[in-house]
């Protein structure tokens, strides 16, 4: 499942999480297009936030 599908499917909007993690939403918007991903320091809370595992989380990443 990619990050845009997680965050669907976990019925979070761009900018619930960029509150969330302390992020712009275009931060967020960028990850869900795959432009990019975010940092490391940030893995923990998104994860917390979407109610998923860290490895999950990256394996959404790798999805796309």
């Amino acid at each position: 499942m990619t990050f845009k599908k997680l965050l669907k499917h976990k019925g979070i909007t761009q900018e619930e999480l960029a509150r969330a993690v302390d992020v712009s939403q275009s931060a967020v918007s960028a990850w869900c297009c795959g432009e990019c991903r975010p940092n490391t320091a940030k893995l923990g809370r998104i994860a917390k936030a979407l109610g998923v595992s860290i490895s999950k989380l990256v394996a959404s990443f790798e999805q796309e």
